[in-house]
C-alpha cells in the first residue's frame, strides 16, 4: 500500500472570485490578505466592480438570485464575504463564507478563525489559505452554456455595457475607475 501526501495541484481551474469588502473592526488588514490569496491562485474580482455590476440589474437583491444574476455578469464562479469580530483580550474573530455564482446560495462550511492582533500571519495566514482555497476550488466553473448566458445578457438599457467583458475593467483587480 502506498499512500501519496502531494500539495495542491498545480493545474487546478483559476476561477473568478469575488471579494466584497468586510465588516467589523480591523477588517481592513484582514480583508487585504484574503485579496492576496484570490490574487495568488485566482482571478479578483473587486467588490466595487460588484456593486457597479449590481445597479445594472433591474430590481437587484441581495438574495440568492440577484447573486446569481451579478455573478453570471461578471463571469465569476464564486464570492467571498467577511466579518471580522473583535474578542476579549486584543483577540479577533474572522468568519468567511463563500456563495457560490451559479447558484448565489452560500456554500455549506463557513471558515472561521480567532487570532491574536488585527491581521493573519503565520500558521494562521497559511490554515485560512488552505480552506479559502480548498473551498474555492470546489465551486463549479461556468460551463459553456452559462458563459455564452452570461455574455449574451446585457443590462437592457441599449448602451452595450453590463456585459461583463474585458472591455469594462473585467481584467485586473476592478480599482481603476
Amino acid at each position: 500500500l502506498l499512500v501519496v501526501l502531494a500539495p495542491r495541484p498545480a493545474a487546478a481551474e483559476e476561477k473568478r472570485i469575488v471579494v466584497m469588502p468586510f465588516e467589523g473592526d480591523g477588517a481592513d488588514a484582514f480583508e487585504e490578505a484574503i485579496i492576496e490569496i484570490v490574487k495568488d491562485a485566482h482571478e479578483y474580482v473587486s467588490g466595487k466592480r460588484f456593486a457597479r455590476a449590481a445597479k445594472k440589474v433591474k430590481g437587484f437583491e441581495p438574495d440568492a438570485e440577484g447573486i446569481q444574476k451579478v455573478a453570471r455578469k461578471l463571469k465569476a464562479q464564486g464570492l467571498v464575504l467577511g466579518e471580522v469580530d473583535k474578542k476579549k483580550k486584543g483577540r479577533y474573530q474572522l468568519t468567511l463564507r463563500i456563495r457560490e455564482g451559479a447558484t448565489g446560495e452560500f456554500v455549506d462550511e463557513d471558515i472561521a478563525i480567532t487570532v491574536k492582533g488585527k491581521k493573519l500571519a503565520g500558521k494562521d495566514l497559511k490554515k485560512v489559505r488552505g480552506q479559502l482555497l480548498d473551498a474555492i476550488d470546489a465551486l463549479p466553473g461556468l460551463d459553456e452554456d452559462e458563459a455564452v448566458a452570461a455574455k449574451g445578457e446585457g443590462d437592457g438599457d441599449g448602451d452595450g455595457e453590463g456585459d461583463g467583458e474585458a472591455g469594462d475593467g473585467a481584467s485586473g483587480d476592478g480599482e481603476g475607475e
